[in-house]
């Protein structure tokens, strides 16, 4: 089994309490430690911790968010991380960790991708990282979107998207019915564990269950995902916007994540369309759903008037 790791990061501490405090801020999956006062610690603030046996901790013993390592035997380590986070959430997890991979591997792709489409970023200072939960939420103008907004991120966010695309039914590239484009997108959207989902306007038996659980457990354990609320690229005639589905604010309220705001609107270059894309502050989801709404909302409208009074400023002619 492959085990997952995002990234290898050190930090080194002055004393057990700077510690605690530093785990807890980085809020991992899973803390190894061997020292029994702070494997307690740990676990009485609900921090999955391993504890490595020795003579030090024998008599520590192991329970709700805390399990013991007798020997390092892949076997053992398996079923000591499954006991602590459940299989299913274990192998979400992997997958993750694999897609994370793969996205570093794509480097060439990202940099045409970014060369291609020459996208102008304002407010990119307020990017964040995913290491700490996050939502990205965004308009949604083009099947482009999401490939052109992961390129400036430099993250693999996992992208929620119609199940037709999985199924090469569809391509990214504006729709295009060519079979090699849908093969690719279908081979692209599995590599980076996008999420599938159908519509109940298209299929009114529609399960989402499955990629509702996956969701949940890459969001809690660190994962960015990535959503467009409005669910389809059209908008009613005369209108900025489509109508924003508000399970994406449940999903934060779930798992405790931060929602991050994306503005994208697409204009004219002189070789070919261009994307302008607007980040907002980030929105943490303590307030009610309805409350939460109504300032995503509002700050979806001010990005939007923002950019389109920057590319005015520029000449440029909105699509």
């Amino acid at each position: 089994m492959v085990y997952f790791c995002r990234r290898l990061i050190f930090f080194f501490y002055p004393d057990d309490k700077e510690k605690i405090a530093g785990v807890m801020k980085a809020n991992p999956t899973i803390a190894f430690e061997d020292k029994p006062c702070l494997i307690e610690a740990l676990a009485e603030k609900k921090v999955n911790v391993l504890g490595v046996r020795g003579r030090h901790n024998r008599d520590v013993v192991a329970g709700h968010h805390m399990e013991f390592l007798e020997v390092y035997e892949e076997e053992q380590i398996t079923q000591k991380m499954e006991a602590l986070l459940g299989k299913s959430a274990l192998e979400c997890c992997n997958r993750g960790a694999k897609a994370d991979r793969f996205y570093r591997k794509l480097f060439c792709l990202r940099s045409l991708i970014s060369g291609l489409f020459r996208p102008i970023v304002l407010h990119r200072e307020r990017i964040v990282r995913t290491d700490g939960r996050m939502i990205y939420a965004s308009n949604h103008r083009s099947t482009l979107d999401p490939l052109v907004i992961t390129a400036v991120l430099k993250e693999c966010i996992h992208w929620v998207a119609l199940k037709r695309f999985f199924l090469a039914e569809d391509s990214i590239f504006n729709n295009s019915k060519n079979r090699l484009l849908c093969r690719f997108t279908a081979w692209l959207f599995h590599k980076l564990v996008f999420l599938p989902i159908e519509r109940k306007r298209d299929n009114p038996n529609a399960n989402n269950l499955s990629s509702i659980r996956e969701m949940t457990n890459l969001s809690q354990n660190g994962h960015g995902i990535g959503i467009f609320p409005e669910g389809t690229t059209r908008r009613p005639v005369g209108q900025e916007f489509g109508g924003f589905d508000s399970s994406f604010i449940a999903l934060a309220k779930k798992t405790g994540a931060s929602i991050q705001p994306i503005s994208v609107i697409w204009f004219k270059g002189w070789r070919g369309k261009r994307m302008c894309i607007n980040f907002g502050q980030t929105i943490e989801a303590g307030a009610p759903k309805s409350e939460l709404m109504k300032e995503f909302v509002a700050v979806q409208k001010e990005l939007l008037l923002e950019s389109k009074n920057k590319l005015k400023v520029m000449g440029k002619e909105i699509l």
